[in-house]
């Protein structure tokens, strides 16, 4: 359900792109969403789609406990060479990303970054994070307003490319969730900008576990 295009040799380079780099000034506009839902540093977090791990690498330096799910072992390879505080036990690696990684559905929170665009099937991969999470527990997605996208990816893409946010929440609102926030992420835009100029515009989703889903 996720494009896994990336090789050995793109994962070399994927750092190197700006749209990638993980600044510290969007690093902290990430936390700060986070510090607002109100989550302990011992809550349960799984970063889907993880790619080189620099988000995961930026939560547990703020204190928080991360697993990451990342379809490419290229991609993990490169992470664990470029972030040395990251251990081969922080990833689970593989195609097929669909049982609960650790079972139980306990997770807190969810995060993403830029994967939606990869997605073939959200509908499916949304209802999989729905039964991933603890009751109540939140999604925080976020991916960019990209317009490199050819008709035919968009065709096996569904989330490529948008102009707004509004198809990815509808999508994750009839997964059974409800829709805390759907827009453009302007405090991680404003800071991306400061240090990462004429780049991408990105938008966040936050939602939550919907009681009225659940049983």
């Amino acid at each position: 359900m996720v494009d896994q295009a990336y090789t050995a040799e793109q994962a070399l380079t994927y750092e190197e792109d700006t749209e990638h780099t993980l600044p510290r000034e969007e690093a902290e506009a990430w936390i700060a969403i986070i510090h607002a839902m109100g989550l302990p540093t011992e809550a349960r977090i799984v970063d889907y789609g993880a790619g080189t791990g620099t988000l995961m690498a930026a939560l547990k330096g703020a204190g928080y406990p991360v697993l990451s799910l990342e379809p490419s072992n290229h991609m993990v390879a490169e992470g664990l060479r470029l972030h040395p505080e990251l251990g081969v036990n922080d990833f689970i690696v593989g195609t097929d990303m669909s049982p609960d990684p650790q079972g139980g559905g306990g997770f807190d929170l969810i995060v993403s970054r830029q994967v939606l665009c990869h997605l073939k099937r959200p509908d499916l991969v949304f209802k999989q994070l729905h039964q991933w999470l603890r009751p109540n527990g939140w999604v925080l997605l976020v991916d960019g307003f990209w317009t490199g996208f050819s008709a035919d990816q968009k065709q096996v893409f569904p989330l490529a490319g948008i102009k707004d946010a509004t198809l990815a929440a509808e999508a994750l609102a009839a997964a059974g969730f409800d829709i805390a926030r759907a827009e453009a992420f302007h405090e991680l835009n404003q800071a991306r900008a400061a240090v990462c100029p004429g780049g991408v515009s990105r938008y966040v989703i936050v939602g939550r576990k919907s009681l009225s889903a659940l049983g």
